[in-house]
């Protein structure tokens, strides 16, 4: 059966990283792919129904998804994180661009360090999390009730007429006119303050935006509606009378103080939504610095009581020494002085433990947000060059990342009594794998599709969004004020502030089309049995776009 599971766990790895580094730049969310894995390892399992029991296959392919898992959460922490440097700069950015090995070298050892201490710490607080405090890590309880569900086989057969049906529409879309040009719904049209944009769909991403929309339906679709209609009933407008409001304030206040005659201030309709997006953002890390305090007391409590002391007699100190030593190395390959690197693995641990506690009640993990919380202190303690900003942040978000989903996999391989030792081993094998393409997959993506805001571009929101907290004080600060302002207004909702800032920040016509996918949900009484065929699509539309950046 080994000989099966590894190069299964390799295959579905490879996948998932490529999938979910795509999605990840391309919208503002990083699903947890391990169901869509259950499903493809189905497929491939059980031709090998006639050697091997049910409960042989079952654990292969529990094996192999908690390889593929990490892969997946490698790659959306990356995708998070990397594009920020893009963001601070460009030309910095693009000028690595250029050297492909240089900039795959990077992002590997970046995301190899954060990995391994990432799965480092969850096997330290395995116990405490999962024994002791009895935490649910609900996606590990949702991966084994999948893995034997009666019904796997027609939700194994969903999903491979969702990949295939992708694949015969995308092979026909090559024969048409839309297969060079967006399918246009809508020409540009404006009434005075008002403009709605022309509205271009790649119709060979349709099924992907559709998909994605449809499966997180119920967490994306109202705060993306939201952030395109801010765009354009808010922000629009805003800047159209912004002249008119600054030569208002400016006469009636800092002009008159000071006897200054007034200077029209104006701004591009870009530089302005920037602006005000860089006070969105502001706003939210002020809300979550002001819980941070409350954080840091409640993980301090939790160590303190139920920490790994009673782990202590098996403490692996052979590993331990292993992943700080490769810590130590890539951080100061990349120029981190010892004080920042003691900082970053400290307050990384520190965080990720939190991480691990939302993750095992809720199934989430607010990864940008603690990585925000380790970025901005260290940025004023450190001073980091925008290269370092950028590590740092990835740094928090793949170590959390990979924290959470490892335990996640534990929780699975023991309500389906794997041994420890071969999903530990499991494990370390996604992240070696992950590890090892993930640099060039990355580039290869970025490279074809490039990044920004444009349409067939990855807007990377979440990497957009970091930068305009980093570079805030570069902003105009009237439209800044507009957006704090805004971002107050939005807090007394239950709106998602980064997925908001995507409805504003990403092409109209992708915002459009995840709404479109999630409001489809409303159609079916029960969506989670389409889930499936959906995950075979935008898989299927996914590895389209990796094949179109080989291509």
């Amino acid at each position: 059966m080994l000989l099966l599971i590894v190069p299964v766990a390799i295959l579905l790895t490879i996948g998932a990283t490529a999938i979910m580094s795509y999605i990840s730049m391309a919208t503002a969310i990083g699903p947890w792919i391990e169901t869509t894995l259950v499903l493809f390892g189905m497929l491939i399992f059980y031709a090998a129904h006639r050697w091997y029991s049910t409960e042989q296959r079952t654990k292969a392919l529990g094996l192999a998804v908690a390889a593929g898992g990490i892969g997946g959460i490698v790659a959306v922490g990356c995708g998070f994180a990397f594009p920020t440097y893009y963001f601070l700069e460009p030309a910095e950015f693009n000028a690595l661009l250029t050297t492909p090995y240089t900039f795959a070298l990077l992002v590997s050892l970046s995301a190899g360090a954060a990995g391994a201490f990432g799965l480092l710490l969850a096997q330290y607080f395995e116990k405490s999390l999962l024994d002791e405090q009895g935490l649910a890590f609900p996606i590990g309880d949702l991966v084994y009730k999948m893995m034997t569900a009666a019904d796997n086989a027609g939700r194994a057969l969903m999903l491979a007429c969702g990949f295939v049906g992708t694949q015969l529409y995308l092979g026909l879309l090559n024969f048409t006119v839309y297969a060079s040009r967006p399918l246009t719904l809508l020409s540009s049209s404006s009434w005075g303050p008002f403009t709605i944009p022309s509205l271009g769909m790649p119709a060979d991403q349709i099924p992907m935006f559709w998909a994605i929309g449809f499966v997180t339906g119920h967490v994306i679709a109202i705060p993306l509606l939201v952030g395109v209609l801010s765009k354009l009933l808010v922000i629009d407008p805003l800047h159209y009378y912004y002249p008119a409001l600054y030569s208002f304030v400016y006469t009636h206040g800092v002009g008159s103080l000071l006897g200054v005659s007034y200077v029209p201030k104006e701004l591009s309709l870009m530089d302005f939504t920037l602006a005000f997006s860089s006070g969105l953002v502001l706003y939210g890390a002020i809300l979550g610095f002001s819980e941070l305090p409350k954080v840091l007391k409640a993980t301090y409590h939790k160590l303190l009581n139920k920490g790994p002391k009673s782990e202590s007699k098996a403490i692996p100190w052979l590993l331990t020494g292993c992943v700080l030593i490769l810590n130590a190395f890539v951080l100061t390959y990349l120029q981190f002085s010892l004080l920042a690197q003691v900082y970053l693995i400290l307050f990384t641990a520190v965080c990720t433990y939190q991480l691990m506690i939302i993750a095992g009640k809720f199934g989430l993990a607010p990864m940008g947000r603690f990585a925000t919380f380790v970025m901005v202190p260290g940025l004023l303690i450190f001073g980091y060059t925008p290269l370092q900003i950028t590590v740092v942040a990835l740094y928090v978000e793949v170590a959390g990342g990979v924290a959470c989903d490892a335990l996640f996999g534990r929780k699975m391989a023991h309500l389906a009594s794997i041994s420890r030792r071969s999903i530990v081993t499991s494990q370390w094998l996604g992240l070696l794998v992950s590890v090892l393409v993930i640099g060039g997959i990355f580039w290869l993506f970025i490279n074809h599709f490039g990044l920004g805001n444009e349409v067939g571009n990855l807007a990377a929101t979440r990497a957009a969004s970091r930068a305009f907290l980093i570079s805030v004080k570069s902003f105009d600060v009237g439209a800044l004020l507009f957006g704090l302002l805004f971002g107050h207004l939005i807090s007394y909702t239950k709106v998602s502030p980064a997925l908001l800032l995507g409805g504003i920040l990403m092409p109209i016509s992708y915002s459009l089309m995840l709404v479109l996918g999630g409001l489809s949900t409303y159609l079916f009484k029960d969506k989670e049995e389409y889930y499936p065929f959906w995950s075979g699509v935008y898989a299927s539309n996914s590895l389209w776009m990796l094949a179109r950046a080989f291509l």
